[in-house]
């Protein structure tokens, strides 16, 4: 066995002590290790036990896992750290459990000296399989290597939403304001909630200049794997109607778009042209005189019903442009009248009667009910001789 001289020197009780030892190769060996932060590797030297500090590092990634969808990217920190030693060149490398068949993955940079940060980026194609992938990150310098692992959940690519459901009820056109109210319906494949809608309404088919052009943004309300439903409501004016308001006797057709939260649009979509009406029906009302009346007193009624079959912007309803009215007089007398303004109606009993005027312009008709206050019949008297 070759044997080698330590002289190990040191201080004791205020004196000095020397000592000689003699260790062999395989002795030294046995001081290997972690002595506080640095990693020693002892040998043999000249007669003595003398060690080198070894380089050595540790990784980690963050996050250790993501999801990205089919032909996008996604990116992750790598982190080298300085354990033990000077520092030295770490060089990055990573493989993929299954393949990542048609992605790729990179590192910026591809080599550093801890501690210190790489990006590494992974590009999938519209190619590559939806599933869920290990990536091995492998780190190594000097005599060091270490492994990270990162999990990849490929996802479906994004595809546009869609929308449906389409659906214009007639309005009510007796109503004091008419509406056409809209509706659809918006879905995604990826669940991905609505960010937006586009809604026209133009009386060209090719939406060249739109009536009406609404966009709602930020609606990011729709939960995921669930329908999200929108509607609209315009207005409609008897004529010369201002922006965002629609008039009769026009043709007018509607479209919408929808916006998932990628930014991606289903496309205008189209609907068939709506009902509209050549003008607008009669707005139906009346007065009765007196307000309250008694049993059996004569009750007065005043048509003030406006119609737009002759002047587009409305008229009074009357019995010479060949409008009729219809009324009914529940416990009256008479129980109906096609009068324009019935006048000496009676009621007995007493409450309260739900007198209903139809207006017709000849083309449409409209209904009105009001409640007629019937009270109690006056008292009666009688002049008495005094005894």
């Amino acid at each position: 066995m070759v044997q080698r001289k330590y002289i190990s020197r040191g201080c004791s009780g205020g004196g000095c002590y020397s000592n000689e030892i003699w260790y062999d190769w395989e002795q030294c060996n046995n001081y290997d290790g972690w002595y506080g932060s640095e990693y020693r590797d002892y040998y043999c030297s000249s007669g003595a036990c003398v060690f080198n500090v070894i380089f050595d590092f540790s990784m980690s990634v963050s996050p250790p896992l993501g999801s990205v969808r089919q032909g996008n990217s996604i990116g992750s920190l790598v982190t080298a750290t300085l354990t033990s030693g000077s520092t030295q060149a770490v060089s990055f490398t990573a493989v993929s459990n299954p393949v990542l068949t048609g992605g790729s993955i990179s590192f910026a940079p591809v080599s550093c000296n801890p501690t210190c940060n790489s990006t590494m980026t992974i590009n999938t194609a519209l190619t590559t399989p939806v599933n869920t992938y290990t990536i091995t990150i492998t780190g190594a310098g000097g005599s060091q290597t270490y492994t990270a692992f990162y999990t990849l959940t490929v996802n479906l690519a994004n595809q546009p939403p869609t929308v449906d459901s389409f659906f214009v009820p007639p309005p009510d056109f007796c109503a004091p304001n008419v509406s056409y109210n809209f509706s659809w319906t918006y879905h995604d494949t990826n669940d991905d909630p609505e960010l937006q809608f586009d809604f026209q309404i133009d009386n060209n088919s090719d939406f060249s200049s739109p009536e009406v052009s609404r966009s709602f943004d930020n609606i990011s309300y729709s939960p995921p794997n669930q329908p999200r439903d929108n509607n609209q409501a315009v207005l409609i004016v008897p004529q010369s109607p201002p922006a965002d308001y629609l008039t009769y006797g026009i043709t007018y057709y509607w479209q919408v778009r929808v916006w998932d939260n990628q930014g991606t649009n289903s496309g205008w979509k189209p609907q068939p042209a709506l009902d509209f009406k050549a003008h607008r029906y009669p707005v139906c009302d009346f007065t009765s005189t007196p307000q309250y009346p008694n049993v059996d007193e004569e009750v007065d009624f005043l048509d003030t019903s406006e119609c737009y079959d002759v002047v587009s912007t409305g008229a009074p309803c009357s019995s010479a442009n060949g409008d009729t009215f219809t009324w009914t007089f529940p416990d009256g007398t008479p129980a109906n009248s096609s009068e324009e303004s019935p006048q000496d109606v009676i009621f007995n009993p007493y409450g309260n009667k739900n007198v209903t005027l139809i207006v017709s312009d000849g083309t449409f008709s409209c209904p009105i009910t009001i409640p007629v206050n019937v009270r109690f019949p006056l008292p009666t008297w009688k002049e008495i001789r005094p005894q």
